[in-house]
């Protein structure tokens, strides 16, 4: 008996049992919100939307700026944002606000 199979074989197993059924399906890509500057959207493909993105670098390396654009964005677009400028992420900061 071999002590090694490959991939290949594996999956040639799966199928010839179950067919097609247990195939795995391409994940659709996230949608994404532009930050507004082409040429950043053109190398990140955007910031994630539903997700946390965290936005870091060295004192006046243009964070600021940068949030103020997506933040720009997202309000021409009628998009929504939330944005937390603190040292810390905190999780109680995606907590829905009260009504």
């Amino acid at each position: 008996m071999r002590a090694v199979v490959s991939k290949a074989e594996i999956e040639a197993e799966i199928v010839g049992r179950f067919g097609k059924a247990l195939t795995l399906q391409g994940k659709p890509p996230a949608p994404t919100l532009s930050t507004g500057v082409l040429t950043l959207d053109q190398f990140i493909g955007g910031i994630p939307r539903g997700a946390v993105t965290e936005i870091f670098g060295r004192t006046s390396s243009g964070r600021t700026s940068l949030l103020f654009s997506i933040l720009a964005y997202a309000t021409l677009t009628k998009r929504s944002a939330q944005l937390s400028i603190r040292t810390m992420f905190s999780h109680l900061q995606l907590l829905p606000a009260p009504e």
